[in-house]
C-alpha cells in the first residue's frame, strides 16, 4: 500500500521523535549524571526537598527524553518510585520519605545500556534525639560531625569566664565537650609552683544557665591544652597525669603520677589512652585502660630517659573493632626499635596488631565505615583501607590544620589557611572550596593538635567555621557557600562543640583565650 503521508508531516513527526520541547536534537545517552547534590540532608518523618534528580544527556550534553532510570534504596525511608522516565530535558526525579529513625539512606540510580550509576546519600536528624560531644572530634570516629541543627542568627546565652583558684592567676582556657546536661571547660591557672612554670590543669563543670557547678584544681606544673572526654559518669583529663572526675561532683576517682599528656577515647571496653610524651612519668605508649587505672593491653610503648620519646601527632580513632592510631614517633639514637612513625591498627579488645603502614602523619586522624583520613607529609590528604591499611586516594592540599579531617556524609573535610575544602570520600574529588576564610589555624598551649576550628551539623547541612580574625562563619555543607557570619574581632575563638538538646534544641559551643560562650542557633528553622 502507497505512503500517502504528505512529505512535509512526515519530516515533522521524524523531527519530533528526535527532539526535545525545544526543538534541539538528541543523539543516543551517553551520560548519566546527578543534577540535585550527592550529600542532602533532611528531619526524619518527613519528605527530602527538593527531590532527588537524574539527568540522562547525549554526547552534546543534551537531554535524553523517554529513557527509564531505576532507583534502588538502602537505608531508612520510602521512595515514591522505583522507576521513572525522563521527561524531554532528560531529567527525572523521585522524592525520599524519611523514616522515624535516624541515619543515612542511600540512593543509587541506574539507566538501561549505560553502566554509569549515580549515588545519592541522605542524611536524616532528629531535634528529638539527645547528640552529645564527648570527646575531640565529637565521637570514636573523629567525625566532627553532630545531629544538630545549626541556622542563623546565632543568640548569645551566656559566656563562663572561670576564676583562678586561690590567689593564683588565671592563664587561659583550652577545650571544652559538653553534654545535654551541662559543659566542662579545661583551662589553666599559674602553677602552684610559681611563675615560669606552663601552668596547672583545671577542668570546670559548667550548668546550662553558665553558672559554675563545680572545679577540680589539678595544682600540676605543665598543662599543654589536650582535650578532656566524657566516659560516662567520668570526665577523663590527660595533661600532667591523667585522672578520673565524677561528673556531678568533681571528686576525684582515680588519678596516675604526673607527667602524662595526650589524647583519649572512651567506649563500653573502657578509655583508649595515647601517651605521647616523655619527662618524668612513662614513655610514649598506646593502652586499653579500666575504671581503675588498670592496663588491659598496652601497645606502642617505649622511651627510658627524659626527654628520649615523643609522639608528635598521637591520633585515635574507633571503627570496626579496631583502634588505629596516627603516629608520628621521636626516638633519641640510644632507644632500640622504637615504633616507627605511620598509621597503625590494633584490636581494640586485645591490642593485637592489625595492620601498619609506614608513612610520616602530620595530623590527628578520623575514620568512616570502610576507611581512614589524615594529612601526610604535611600537605597531603589520604584515605587508607581500614583492611589493610593501603592508600585508596590521595590529593594534594595546601596549608591544612592537624584537626582530624572532618566527615559529613561521606564526604571529607580541612580547613587550611585559606579556608575549608570539600572532597568525595570515596574518590578524593573536589566537591568545593570557599571563599577566603583567615585565621582556620588558632592555637594555643598545646601547639595546632590541641585546637579545632570545624564542626558539622548534619540535621541543617551547615558547617561551623571558627576563625581567630573575625568571628564564626556558617557555611553550607554542600556547596561551602557562606550562610551566616557571627563577628569577633576581639579575640580569637576555636574549639567549636555542638550538642543537640530535645529541650533546649541544638546548642554551640566556643571558646576564646578567656572562657566559653554558649549560642542558641536553631532560629529560622
Amino acid at each position: 500500500m502507497r505512503n500517502t503521508l504528505p512529505r512535509t508531516i512526515a519530516v515533522l513527526v521524524v523531527a519530533l521523535a528526535c527532539s526535545d520541547s525545544t526543538g534541539s536534537k538528541s543523539g543516543p545517552a551517553v551520560a548519566f549524571t546527578a543534577v540535585s547534590p550527592l550529600a542532602t540532608f533532611g528531619t526524619v518523618s518527613t519528605a527530602l526537598s527538593p527531590a532527588i534528580e537524574v539527568k540522562v544527556g547525549d554526547s552534546a550534553g543534551t537531554g535524553v527524553a523517554n529513557a527509564t532510570v531505576v532507583w534502588t534504596i538502602s537505608g531508612p525511608g520510602t521512595l515514591s518510585a522505583l522507576t521513572t522516565v525522563t521527561d524531554n530535558g532528560g531529567k527525572a526525579k523521585v522524592t525520599l520519605t524519611f523514616s522515624a529513625a535516624v541515619g543515612t539512606t542511600t540512593i543509587i540510580a541506574t539507566t538501561a545500556g549505560l553502566a554509569t550509576t549515580v549515588r545519592f546519600d541522605a542524611t536524616a536528624a532528629s531535634p528529638a534525639v539527645r547528640d552529645d560531644w564527648n570527646t575531640v572530634g565529637h565521637d570514636g570516629h573523629r567525625s566532627g560531625a553532630s545531629s544538630a541543627v545549626v541556622n542563623g542568627p546565632f543568640t548569645t546565652l551566656w559566656r563562663y569566664d572561670p576564676v583562678p583558684p586561690g590567689t593564683r592567676p588565671f592563664e587561659y582556657v583550652n577545650t571544652a565537650v559538653a553534654a545535654a546536661d551541662g559543659a566542662y571547660l579545661q583551662w589553666s591557672a599559674q602553677s602552684k609552683l610559681g611563675a615560669g612554670y606552663i601552668g596547672a590543669t583545671e577542668v570546670d563543670r559548667v550548668s546550662n544557665s553558665g553558672a559554675r557547678s563545680w572545679t577540680f584544681d589539678g595544682g600540676y606544673d605543665a598543662n599543654f591544652g589536650n582535650w578532656i572526654s566524657i566516659w560516662g559518669t567520668r570526665l577523663v583529663y590527660q595533661d600532667d597525669g591523667i585522672g578520673y572526675l565524677n561528673t556531678s561532683t568533681g571528686a576525684k576517682l582515680w588519678g596516675s603520677g604526673v607527667d602524662w599528656w595526650g589524647e583519649t577515647l572512651a567506649d563500653s571496653s573502657g578509655l583508649y589512652v595515647d601517651q605521647d610524651q616523655h619527662y618524668d612519668g612513662p614513655g610514649p605508649f598506646v593502652a586499653l585502660m579500666d575504671a581503675t587505672g588498670k592496663r588491659t593491653w598496652t601497645a606502642n610503648s617505649y622511651g627510658k630517659v627524659r626527654g628520649d620519646a615523643f609522639d608528635y601527632v598521637a591520633g585515635l580513632a574507633l571503627a570496626n573493632g579496631k583502634l588505629f592510631i596516627a603516629g608520628d614517633y621521636y626516638a633519641a639514637a640510644t632507644l632500640v626499635s622504637p615504633p616507627l612513625p605511620g598509621v597503625y591498627g590494633f584490636n581494640a579488645s586485645t591490642g593485637a596488631a592489625a595492620g601498619y603502614a609506614s608513612t610520616k602523619p602530620t595530623s590527628k586522624l578520623s575514620a568512616d565505615s570502610t576507611r581512614l583520613y589524615l594529612i601526610e607529609h604535611g600537605n597531603t590528604l589520604v584515605a587508607r583501607a581500614q583492611s589493610d591499611l593501603h592508600v585508596v586516594w590521595s590529593a594534594a592540599v595546601s596549608n591544612p590544620t592537624q584537626q582530624a579531617p572532618l566527615l559529613a556524609n561521606r564526604n571529607v573535610l580541612i580547613a587550611t589557611n585559606a579556608g575549608v575544602e570539600s572532597r568525595n570520600a570515596a574518590t578524593g574529588a573536589l566537591n568545593w572550596k570557599s571563599a577566603t576564610i583567615t585565621g582556620l589555624h588558632a592555637t594555643i598551649r598545646g601547639g595546632p593538635s590541641a585546637s579545632t576550628t570545624l564542626a558539622a551539623a548534619l540535621g541543617s547541612n551547615t558547617l561551623i567555621a571558627t576563625s581567630s580574625t573575625d568571628g564564626i562563619h556558617l557555611l553550607s555543607l554542600s556547596t561551602g557557600v557562606e550562610l551566616y557570619k557571627y563577628a569577633i574581632t576581639t579575640n580569637a575563638v576555636r574549639n567549636p562543640v555542638l550538642i543537640n538538646d530535645p529541650t533546649r534544641g541544638s546548642i554551640l559551643y566556643v571558646l576564646d583565650y578567656n572562657g566559653l560562650i554558649a549560642f542558641s542557633v536553631t532560629a529560622n528553622k
